[in-house]
């Protein structure tokens, strides 16, 4: 545990923002968002899925939130000019 000290702080690589709360924010909302959009596209995919269509909305739940978190992440550090 005593190693761990000598890892570089996120305030020391360049061009980080030294807390990571932001991006947990963004990502939790995310996440959110995604758990309550999953009935809406389940109904969506019923006609072409049938009774794969929850699985299939998970599914893409579970692709799409990262990246849709991680495009949002870029554009605010873009927005807040820190990288």
């Amino acid at each position: 545990m005593k190693d761990a000290g000598a890892l570089p702080n996120r305030s020391d690589s360049l061009g980080r923002y030294s807390s990571p709360w932001p991006e947990r924010l963004v990502f939790c909302l995310c996440l959110v968002c995604s758990v309550l959009l999953i009935p809406e596209a389940s109904e969506a995919l019923d006609g072409h899925m049938g009774e794969m269509s929850l699985i299939g909305a998970v599914a893409s739940a579970a692709i799409l939130t990262p990246l849709v978190a991680d495009l949002l992440i870029r554009a605010m550090y873009r927005a807040m000019k820190l990288r």
